[in-house]
């Protein structure tokens, strides 16, 4: 596999995902990367299987100048490690991004939206009690905390919602029902619907056994349409919806690449989705890439159209996600989590052989 890795940074066909990760009680930093790619055949290498490290390949950094990096937002990345790079934002990290925007207390209440900060803080009090009462486990499914830099964590108002009259049986039992002052259900059961989305795209956008790219586009004209589809909601549903939808728009906005992807992709290759002009547009930069006119070809067609076949490769071989990436580094928790004066050469290897057994 490692030649394949090689050979795909060579051809110019090869994407990676990054993140880091920092040991506080050993005060060491780790970085992972892991790469991701077409081969010729259009098999997509990107399963834990096919995850090596870059130490493993013996490639000069100047050999990278190439290669597509996925990461998140943070500065460390593209302050330091990225800044040289061609880097684009992680999808699922951008949603968390808008999400947290769009839930901010302040601009909420300034929207009139005060109920949904009522209800969401009822949850959190009511979730809190519960994990350290431990009357989580008289109920039949666990209810879950939110917490800030984990995707759709804030699906825990679903945990509750689902089952709020055993919660609430629980609560008062306890003399404690003052927890869950303020919380509507039918505001969260609507809550729950538009977060649903959110968690919808993370989970298609995070795969790894596939090609994800092509999907962002898609899922972003999804939202936008939901978003804006707002007759009959609630004034504070009407508000959340229009907030979060000028943040996609505005600041989260599809990139052209992004749009090339799903161009690429044969079932979606019209572009229906986005406006006349944006579609023209892309059509006139495949045409430029490929410097001919034709405007399709994949698997059957790569002899045919070889130029478009090579963007394909290129372009569908970046994942949406860093999510293998997050992935190996809840992995090295676990393998580092009793075992503090594990050597990092040794956790390396441990990493290693847990990816590509089979």
């Amino acid at each position: 596999m490692l030649p394949k890795i090689r050979s795909a940074i060579a051809e110019k066909c090869c994407a990676m995902t990054i993140d880091m990760w920092a040991d506080t009680f050993r005060q060491m930093s780790y970085t992972n990367l892991t790469a991701h790619f077409i081969n010729k055949e259009w098999e997509f290498k990107g399963t834990e299987k096919d995850r090596y490290q870059l130490a493993s390949l013996d490639i000069q950094i100047g050999g990278l100048k190439d290669v597509i990096f996925v990461s998140d937002n943070g500065a460390n990345i593209i302050k330091a490690a990225l800044c040289s790079y061609k880097r684009p934002s992680c999808s699922a990290h951008n949603l968390n991004i808008v999400l947290s925007h769009s839930f901010k207390a302040d601009t909420l209440k300034a929207k009139g939206a005060q109920d949904i900060i009522n209800t969401l803080g009822a949850c959190k009090r009511a979730v809190t009690f519960n994990k350290k009462s431990e009357l989580n486990q008289k109920l039949k499914r666990s209810v879950h905390q939110h917490v800030e830099t984990r995707w759709n964590s804030k699906l825990m108002l679903q945990s509750v919602e689902r089952q709020i009259a055993e919660v609430r049986l629980l609560l008062d039992e306890e003399r404690l029902s003052a927890k869950l002052e303020g919380f509507d259900e039918h505001l969260a059961k609507n809550l729950t619907k538009f977060l649903e989305l959110f968690r919808g795209a993370t989970d298609q956008l995070e795969k790894e056994k596939e090609p994800t790219l092509h999907l962002v586009l898609l899922w972003q004209s999804k939202r936008l349409k939901y978003c804006f589809d707002n007759d009959g909601d609630r004034h504070s549903i009407r508000e959340l919806k229009s907030l979060t939808e000028k943040i996609l728009a505005e600041k989260y906005a599809v990139n052209d690449e992004r749009k090339i992807a799903t161009f690429l992709w044969p079932p979606f290759r019209s572009l229906r989705m986005i406006p006349e002009v944006e579609r023209e547009a892309v059509y006139a930069e495949v045409r430029q890439r490929c410097e001919r006119p034709e405007l399709y070809g994949r698997r059957n067609n790569s002899a045919k159209f070889p130029a478009l076949s090579e963007i394909a490769r290129k372009v569908l071989s970046v994942p949406a996600t860093k999510a293998s990436s997050e992935r190996n580094f809840s992995k090295a928790g676990i393998v580092m989590e009793r075992r503090s004066r594990l050597r990092p050469q040794s956790a390396n290897d441990l990493l290693l052989v847990n990816n590509n057994a089979f």
